[in-house]
């Protein structure tokens, strides 16, 4: 029975990230092997890749247990959703604690949607058991670069609400990105990181971005001239 027990132990110390507390004040051997049954499920199920999450209740901020996700997607926001994008935007630069000036981004939100050759931008949507749920928003913008031979994308953005986070979002959504940027003829990719966010950089090494450490980004804001209404387009 000890070591029933012994091994009962050892394998639960597997599950730290589901939080499992059994209390209980006396065991004998049914009780462990049912415990160790238990246990083996729990571990099948991390090995199936399956996640369990929790979800802000849509009529309070309360989050309870909805079950497995079962779809992420990237939707593209359409005359109707420009709205809920622009406060998402809203949200991230409050959180980031940016500067922001509303008639400045939502020309720049207006030309982006407007013009598909600058980039891209995509509301994260949650599907689980029919409902569908928008859990933040995805920002590429295009250049040109000589050194990877052709258009290259950055990830302006990229924001989860907070109730989404540490949930594996991310890792569904980075190949998502990577396809959409391969289909529009994109070499390379690349995003921001704070230099002092060390969960986000081993993140996106992870998915092997790697960090430039003998470059420094550098940026100047530069006024742009009006273009006058009697040139030609």
């Amino acid at each position: 029975m000890r070591q029933n027990f012994r091994l009962f132990l050892k394998s639960i110390t597997k599950l730290k990230k589901l939080n499992i507390f059994v209390l209980y004040g006396s065991y004998n051997s049914r009780l462990i092997t049912q415990l160790l049954r238990i246990t083996c499920m729990l571990l099948t199920l991390l090995k199936n890749k399956k996640r369990v999450i929790l979800v802000t209740n849509q009529n309070n901020d309360t989050p309870y247990n909805k079950g497995l996700i079962m779809n992420i997607s990237l939707i593209a926001p359409s005359s109707s959703s420009v709205d809920m994008l622009m406060k998402l935007i809203e949200e991230l630069f409050a959180y980031e604690a940016l500067p922001q000036r509303i008639e400045q981004t939502n020309h720049a939100v207006n030309q982006l949607i407007s013009n598909p050759e600058l980039g891209q931008a995509w509301l994260i949507e949650v599907e689980h058991e029919g409902d569908k749920i928008i859990a933040g928003h995805i920002i590429v913008s295009y250049s040109f670069s000589l050194e990877y031979g052709g258009r290259v994308g950055l990830i302006d953005q990229f924001y989860l609400k907070p109730d989404w986070r540490q949930q594996g979002i991310g890792t569904e959504l980075i190949p998502q990105i990577e396809h959409h940027m391969a289909q529009s003829g994109i070499h390379a990719l690349s995003l921001e990181v704070n230099i002092g966010n060390a969960g986000a950089r081993s993140f996106y090494e992870r998915h092997d971005y790697v960090p430039r450490r003998q470059f420094c980004m550098m940026t100047k804001t530069i006024t742009p001239n009006e273009v006058p209404l009697n040139i030609a387009s």
